[in-house]
């Protein structure tokens, strides 16, 4: 609680300078996070977003566990670049890394695979294919892991190929090929470079 008019401080203060504040709430219903913005009676004006209902949320899953993050609040500070130039408490964050930020010039976005839209989601099939694989490999079915894994790559959308890259990485560390799993680590941020999500879960892996 005690980071919200914190936070709301630092977005009247530089809103006009182009800072854009999105307050991610995770695991409520619209009704209770609009109850509980207009209950603030204006000491939270910026925008409120809520997660999907499922397990775990799009969000939750995406950005805080990828992240590595398990307590809330967390903030993320990503640059006009795309870039996640802080991850952590909000009170910890400086003001004066925001002011570095919105100081640098406006760039447009450059091409590649890019995050998803918060509302988009993998296929029924590549859920269920990319469960199976992350079971298989917890079970040491390695093999089977890996023939599963040959067909997530066809079900998924380019959007979402890096689902399948992070489970094949998942399986060269289970096999112990550690040297194969650094170059494709490295394959994926050259392909996912301008995709902040991917690069926090390819951290998470190694």
């Amino acid at each position: 609680m005690a980071a919200i008019p914190h936070i709301n401080d630092l977005y009247k203060k530089h809103k006009e300078a182009g800072l854009v504040v999105i307050g991610q709430n995770l695991g409520e219903d619209a009704a209770t996070v609009s109850k509980f913005v207009k209950g603030m009676a204006g000491k939270m004006t910026y925008n409120v977003a809520v997660d999907d209902k499922t397990d775990g949320g799009w969000m939750g899953k995406h950005w805080l566990t990828a992240a590595g993050q398990s307590g809330i609040p967390c903030a993320f500070v990503v640059s006009k670049k795309g870039k996640i130039a802080y991850i952590g408490h909000p009170m910890s964050m400086k003001e004066s890394l925001l002011e570095s930020l919105l100081a640098e010039p406006s760039t447009k976005a450059e091409s590649g695979p890019q995050a998803p839209a918060p509302n988009a989601a993998p296929s029924a099939t590549a859920i269920e294919l990319a469960t199976r694989a992350q079971t298989e490999i917890s079970a040491g079915k390695l093999d089977a892991a890996e023939a599963t894994i040959a067909q997530l790559h066809e079900s998924l959308s380019a959007n979402f190929g890096y689902i399948g890259g992070l489970l094949e990485l998942d399986l060269l560390l289970a096999k112990k090929q550690n040297d194969d799993a650094l170059e494709l680590s490295k394959l994926l941020c050259e392909d996912y470079a301008k995709n902040p999500t991917v690069l926090v879960a390819i951290s998470g892996h190694l």
